[in-house]
């Protein structure tokens, strides 16, 4: 009983991880194309739909923990005190193979971002001083208008 209850919740995890991959592989897609035109409410979107999954996972790494009677609630994973169980090592694999793509999404991702806002960040200094040379030739701050009073007469 308690062996295929570890099972499921492995196979669960396995399974967010997997959703999360492809999250992740649609941060990435969204940010290949045009940075200037970025959806930022769908990437919000993604962004907050990797968070329920993390706490999912986070909820299903804590009944593992209850079903081992693990009481340390250290950082460590539970995941390494099941090397016991014959079907750790099937699901390690896989969670690992799954863990690996999503940190390469990651640093494309990350990678991605940082062009976007070199991008965006180049935009808006062309569009200031656009505006400064605008401003400029418009002497919107010059007053043209006034007397002038010659004394020498």
């Amino acid at each position: 009983m308690k062996n295929t209850e570890i099972i499921k919740n492995l196979e669960a995890i396995t399974a967010l991880l997997q959703e999360m991959q492809q999250v992740s592989a649609q941060q990435v897609q969204l940010l290949g194309g045009n940075q200037l035109d970025l959806d930022l409410d769908m990437l919000e979107g993604l962004i907050a739909q990797r968070q329920v999954i993390m706490e999912e996972v986070d909820l299903l790494e804590a009944k593992l923990r209850r079903q081992w009677g693990i009481r340390d609630e250290s950082k460590r994973l539970v995941l390494l005190d099941l090397e016991t169980d014959a079907d750790y090592h099937k699901y390690l694999g896989m969670i690992k193979a799954v863990i690996l793509a999503i940190n390469d999404n990651d640093l494309r991702y990350q990678d991605l971002l940082g062009k976007a806002k070199e991008q965006t960040q180049s935009k808006l200094n062309s569009l200031r001083n656009n505006q400064k040379a605008q401003k400029a030739y418009l002497q919107e701050d010059v007053y043209t208008e006034g007397w002038f009073i010659d004394k020498k007469k």
